[in-house]
């Protein structure tokens, strides 16, 4: 059971283009030496914390949203759906 877990992962970083590590590192090291308490990357992610930090009134639904699914796919063993694209936010 655990190694279907480890194969939907698996499969889903094959079909993706992920952040390169060497381009992570640079900006994690970054955002360490200027005391960033939290370090989101890469755009939409980071927006979205800007958007919560300013104003979390704004994207509180969204998140939610997210959180109910993420527990919904943790809970039923789907760990694909983890990696699915959240509900759209509609930009607010």
């Amino acid at each position: 059971m655990a190694s279907e877990g480890v194969g939907a992962v698996s499969e889903h970083f094959d079909e993706k283009v992920c952040v390169v590590t060497g381009a992570a590192s640079g900006i994690i090291l970054d955002g360490v030496a200027a005391g960033e308490g939290i370090i989101a990357f890469p755009e939409a992610p980071k927006q979205l914390w800007r958007q919560y930090c300013s104003t979390p009134e704004t994207v509180e639904s969204y998140l939610q949203q997210v959180a109910r699914q993420r527990r919904s796919a943790f809970a039923s063993g789907d760990v694909a759906a983890l990696f699915r694209p959240p509900p759209d936010r509609g930009e607010a």
